[in-house]
């Protein structure tokens, strides 16, 4: 796809693909670049996790990676109201794995992701 400045005005033309494209909400005529990947973001996984019933306040939050195997999201969080922080791994739309959360013992002891976010004051 070609991005080109109208007569009289003075643009520099881009090439992009559809994918691109559709990002920026350009429709290809051409191609079905498929369904646009969703930037994943600390609110993403904030909604998410209310999705899956954590109501509390998020203080802080941590991505800590994604799992090879389940696709889940790992993340850290500490509410506002707790002392101790959990891991959970979050499966967005699309993904039918199951949710799971765990304080950070159990996460160290079982899956060896450690947490590192500090408890609020």
């Amino acid at each position: 796809m070609l991005r080109m400045a109208q007569p009289g005005f003075d643009s520099k033309t881009v090439v992009m693909s559809c994918r691109e494209a559709a990002r920026q909400n350009i429709k290809c005529k051409l191609t079905d670049p498929g369904p646009v990947d969703t930037p994943v973001t600390t609110e993403t996984l904030k909604e998410a996790l209310a999705r899956n019933g954590v109501s509390c306040s998020i203080a802080q939050i941590r991505v800590v990676g994604q799992e090879q195997h389940l696709k889940r999201y790992v993340v850290e969080y500490l509410c506002a109201d707790q002392a101790t922080g959990k891991v959970a791994f979050v499966p967005l739309p699309g993904n039918t794995n199951p949710f799971e959360s765990e304080d950070c013992a159990a996460a160290l002891a079982d899956r060896e992701v450690a947490c590192s976010l500090a408890p609020p004051k």
